[in-house]
């Protein structure tokens, strides 16, 4: 029974790319109208137009990781995953209190990726990224959770079986990008109050896949019954079928292509509206060492061996792979809409709302909302402090700070996902960039 638990767990292990940056994760995601040069290509291509202080900046280096899930903080881990939190052992309304925390499942989001070459002249920009995305969860199911707690449940006849125990589709791959901005004086045309100039702008994204995963199939089942000997038996398989393509002495292992458009204006100098699309028209065309994986995990065993450490092993796991035909996977589209207020020279205000249009790779059609702020404390030290709720978050909260001097810019920021304190957090954020302006 351990080996299904890890099994179930290490399915729920996911990689969710973030398109944050030191700057993006302080303001928690509300960043689409503010964002400028290198990192305007993952927000809003539109915005390289935008005044930034330089006609030039190289991106030297930035990285940013992440590890949330949608259950534990630390407090709730030391309260009843510790010797000293439960005493050794859960009471009843500890188990319930657990329940309620895998109420939606069970969801663990890791992220690492780094930039690893940008350049911003003027409305131009290009990049090379290191990039993963992708989700995966064990759906909620109340049963499930209340057998793995509540043994007594396991009566005789007992009979459990689930046909979507999880999903999950995660993907790698090297995105090369080259953005273009053109500033329309719509003044010229329209009779627009408070806007003179609408900029438009495009990226081309070009991917070289590393590989992939996506669950086809998923499936467990419980059963207790009694043999003809009269013992008490039980047994429990889990099933996964899943579809994947990787590199293996060839490189790339799929491409694919997709584009980005956005919009950008101020109006009466103070405010700036944005509107932006990610990933139009992508997919990634998998043909290289494309397989179906079958994991198999299943046990017959005398009930009352069940938690005995001493009871011989008779698990069977099986791990099969065979080669099957090319395939394509969508990218995941979302829309971006900003706004940004200039309060005075040192306050600016931001808000953003997010949508998702699909699920394919930890996507989601909950909308983000949020608020953030940016004020610069001294002309060379910004301070930034953000929030936002829905989306894959459920709630985001960054702060973070940046140091810019003449030639160069570093920015750090750390965000918390559902709390507001470390030991509340149910996960933990960190982003650092350094970029070189001319």
């Amino acid at each position: 029974m351990k080996k299904v638990i890890l099994l179930i767990l290490f399915f729920s292990i996911s990689l969710f790319g973030q398109s944050f940056d030191a700057v993006s994760l302080s303001m928690a995601e509300n960043y689409t109208a503010v964002s400028r040069g290198i990192n305007a290509m993952a927000w809003n291509p539109a915005n390289l137009s935008m005044p930034r202080g330089n006609t030039m900046e190289i991106n030297i280096l930035s990285m940013n990781m992440n590890f949330y899930n949608n259950a534990l903080s630390i407090n709730n881990y030391n309260q009843y995953f510790t010797e000293e939190g439960h005493d050794g052992r859960w009471s009843d309304s500890d188990k319930h209190a657990i329940l309620d925390l895998f109420n939606d499942g069970l969801k663990f989001n890791v992220n690492y990726s780094a930039n690893v070459l940008g350049v911003a002249y003027n409305n131009f920009a290009v990049s090379i990224q290191a990039n993963a995305q992708g989700g995966a969860e064990l759906i909620s199911n109340e049963k499930l959770f209340k057998t793995v707690l509540f043994g007594d449940s396991l009566t005789r006849d007992y009979a459990f079986k689930d046909s979507k125990l999880a999903k999950a589709s995660i993907y790698s791959a090297t995105k090369i990008s080259a953005g273009y901005s053109y500033p329309i004086k719509i003044s010229k045309f329209l009779d627009v109050p408070g806007v003179k100039t609408v900029c438009a702008g495009i990226n081309l994204n070009y991917f070289l896949g590393n590989g992939v995963v996506k669950t086809k199939n998923s499936s467990a089942s419980i059963n207790r019954y009694q043999n003809e000997s009269n013992d008490e038996i039980l047994e429990y398989e889990v099933n996964f079928k899943n579809q994947t393509a990787h590199i293996e002495n060839s490189f790339p292992a799929g491409n694919g292509f997709s584009v980005d458009l956005g919009f950008s204006a101020f109006y009466q100098k103070k405010w700036q509206f944005s509107w932006s699309f990610e990933n139009l028209f992508g997919s990634i065309h998998w043909n290289q060492n494309t397989e179906t994986q079958v994991l198999v995990e299943k046990d017959s065993v005398l009930f009352d061996d069940l938690l005995d450490d001493d009871a011989e092993d008779t698990s069977i796991s099986i791990d099969t792979s065979y080669h099957r035909s090319s395939f394509s996977t969508r990218l995941p589209v979302k829309m971006r809409v900003g706004a940004s207020y200039q309060w005075n020279k040192e306050l600016l205000l931001s808000a953003d709302w997010h949508q998702g249009f699909d699920t394919y790779f930890g996507n989601t059609s909950t909308p983000q909302v949020g608020v953030a702020a940016e004020y610069f404390a001294m002309s060379w030290l910004p301070l930034r402090m953000g929030m936002s709720v829905g989306g894959s978050h459920g709630f985001l909260f960054g702060i973070g700070f940046g140091l810019h001097a003449p030639g160069f810019q570093f920015d750090y920021s750390y965000g918390m996902n559902k709390g507001m304190w470390p030991s509340y957090s149910r996960g933990l954020y960190h982003a650092f960039g350094f970029k070189v302006t001319i």
